[in-house]
């Protein structure tokens, strides 16, 4: 998925994603793939119920509160994107991706990393 996803190929991506929940519906890391994908796509409602997800099957993925946090904060939820990050710093205390800072990652800018919700685990 993540290959197709990085060749420019959403919908490719989303259809491996699908599939590997299909085969493994415990698999949070898909989960938060899609949830990722459904946040590039503007599909703030899946995404959130995605990464809601990943969380629920996965209490100490990091990458998942992060990712919804950013969603939360591109829907203007400072608060509650404060809290999900905050909640990835105590999974992972040294965890980049959810640094609370100056530069919230934004949808659409890729300089330094930005506009990217942190997926360390590919499939």
């Amino acid at each position: 998925g993540m290959a197709l996803e990085q060749s420019g190929d959403a919908e490719g991506a989303r259809a491996q994603y699908l599939k590997a929940l299909s085969l493994a519906p415990q698999d949070y890391v898909a989960q938060a793939n899609l949830a990722r994908l459904g946040y590039l796509r503007g599909d703030n409602r899946a995404a959130i119920a995605a990464f809601r997800k990943a969380i629920a099957l996965n209490r100490e993925y990091a990458d998942a509160y992060s990712g919804l946090g950013v969603v939360y904060h591109h829907q203007g939820y400072r608060e509650q994107a404060v809290v999900q990050l905050q909640k990835a710093l105590q999974k992972n205390p040294g965890y980049a991706g959810a640094q609370i800072g100056a530069h919230l990652p934004r949808r659409g800018k890729t300089a330094a990393g930005h506009g990217r919700i942190p997926t360390r685990h590919r499939l």
